[in-house]
């Protein structure tokens, strides 16, 4: 019988993929024509704008990620009155120290001639004075996880895109950087003016001013190894690119950027899937108490992931990249090699969400940490030994595809074997394995029996079109493997048209 209730999660992982989707298109076509108008050095400017309010948000110590663990759980097991402590905690403490941090950005942007040119000024201080309010929007974004309202916020995502476009394109088309800081502020202000105006009919966002230091205490408590652990996994993703550029300088990190940006495209799905799957773990187990009752949740996104969403968005970036380059970046043809590899080590690293979250909703961080130190451990052994060989960057991307795969596996068999049984675990590991090793099988028939055609671009890149189909239909056991062993696929499909 199909469980309703996971039935809802992957219907709501699907829409809020596909709204991800769609603003990443938005996204980069309004980069790419506003990086044209704005130059290298207003580019610059913006991006160290946008890097500082990464580190400003660091302050928080992840009490925002810990607030949406807690008030799901406590939701879950039906204590409103705890849920709603935490809530105000999470407001007031975050809302303070926002406003605090923003205050000292525009001091800092007034008073200090040093910071910059006049219009990195100016930016520094709309930042700074915007910050509270972006914080604000984080706060909100945590309720209404809590409270699984996917479609508004698919619906906000993709708003607040079209906004940004409407807005970003004319005003930096006629005044430059200052248009483009003016349409940052307009569009955050539109964000929150129709978050408020959607939360007046609903008490989802709505809070009061509350200092509780024990709720405090809970969220740091949570809050803080959330934090280690992400620092351990941005070392982790991103030591390869550190490495590489040490030893081979940053022409060879350029070549490999490729591969990068490819990864990152495709994570996006799993991290979309895991935006949506986080609340319902904390929901679950706090209706429970149970860590075998959570065991769907990883299993069958695993296996929806690695049967359905991986290979169809691996193999097809594999297939599309290289014409992609040839014609697009000729210049970074030598890094197409090592891109593709990389692809495979993203099939792996995409199925770690699952049991991470797992491990965070038990309060089972630390032993997530230690494996990703030991994957991180790993990922720096290998490159160390693919360059001193002198490998390259296609030596780099197998080493670091490696590491991916060991870090998936080790956190999958943790998972499953505190939510179930260990055997159940390796099977898991086992069918993940098999469809990758498909996949990649496909792709590489795919392209033996419909060879490249490098010789227009209209040709190569039809060449790839034509390697696509064939590809999706030696694909197409996995897909129906997936179904066969869930039931899921075509109930999922019909509720998406009806929905």
């Amino acid at each position: 019988m199909i469980d309703a209730g996971l039935l809802q999660v992957l219907r709501h992982a699907v829409r809020y993929t596909a709204a991800t989707y769609v603003v990443q298109v938005i996204t980069l076509v309004i980069a790419l024509v506003t990086k044209r108008w704005l130059g290298p050095v207003n580019v610059g400017v913006w991006a160290s704008l946008m890097l500082l309010t990464t580190y400003l948000g660091l302050a928080q110590l992840r009490i925002t990620d810990a607030a949406q663990k807690e008030i799901a759980y406590r939701r879950g097991k039906g204590e409103e009155d705890i849920a709603a402590l935490l809530r105000d905690v999470m407001f007031t403490v975050w809302l303070a120290v926002s406003a605090v941090l923003g205050a000292g950005v525009v001091a800092a942007a007034w008073l200090l001639p040093s910071m910059g040119s006049p219009d990195r000024r100016l930016g520094l201080a709309l930042v700074g004075a915007l910050f509270p309010i972006t914080q604000l929007l984080v706060c909100y974004t945590v309720m209404f996880r809590c409270h699984k309202r996917f479609e508004l916020l698919s619906r906000t995502l993709v708003l607040v895109a079209v906004a940004n476009a409407v807005l970003q394109l004319p005003l930096t088309f006629f005044w430059g950087f200052p248009g483009y800081l003016l349409a940052y502020v307009l569009a955050n202000v539109f964000h929150f003016v129709y978050w408020r105006l959607v939360a007046r009919d609903h008490d989802t966002t709505a809070f009061h001013l509350r200092w509780h230091w024990p709720t405090l205490r809970r969220l740091l408590e949570v809050g803080v190894p959330m934090q280690v652990g992400g620092v351990v996994t941005t070392l982790f993703r991103s030591l390869d690119q550190v490495l590489l550029v040490g030893r081979m300088g940053p022409a060879a990190l350029g070549l490999y950027s490729i591969g990068v940006s490819v990864n990152t495209f495709v994570y996006s799905v799993p991290n979309a899937v895991s935006i949506v799957t986080f609340p319902n773990f904390q929901e679950r187990y706090g209706q429970t108490g149970s860590r075998s009752a959570l065991r769907d949740l990883i299993v069958i996104p695993v296996q929806a992931m690695a049967f359905v969403v991986l290979p169809a968005a691996v193999g097809g970036a594999y297939l599309l990249l290289p014409p992609l380059v040839r014609h697009v970046l000729p210049q970074f043809v030598a890094g197409i090699a090592a891109a593709q590899i990389l692809l495979m080590g993203t099939f792996a690293l995409s199925l770690n969400h699952m049991p991470g979250q797992f491990l965070i909703t038990v309060d089972r961080q630390i032993p997530g940490i230690i494996l990703a130190a030991v994957s991180t451990g790993l990922l720096a052994a290998g490159c160390w030994l693919a360059l001193d060989r002198g490998l390259g960057i296609v030596g780099v991307a197998a080493a670091t595809a490696v590491a991916y795969g060991f870090s998936a596996a080790s956190l999958l068999v943790a998972a499953l074997a505190m939510a179930g049984s260990l055997r159940s675990a390796l099977a898991l590991v086992g069918q993940c394995a098999a469809s990758l090793a498909w996949t990649w099988g496909a792709v590489l028939l795919a392209l033996r029996l419909v060879p490249a055609d490098t010789s227009s671009a209209w040709r190569d890149f039809g060449a790839a079109a034509a390697a696509g189909i064939v590809f999706l239909v030696l694909i197409a056991p996995l897909i129906a493997f997936f179904q066969r062993r869930t039931g899921l696929l075509l109930p999922l499909l019909r509720s998406g048209r009806t929905g």
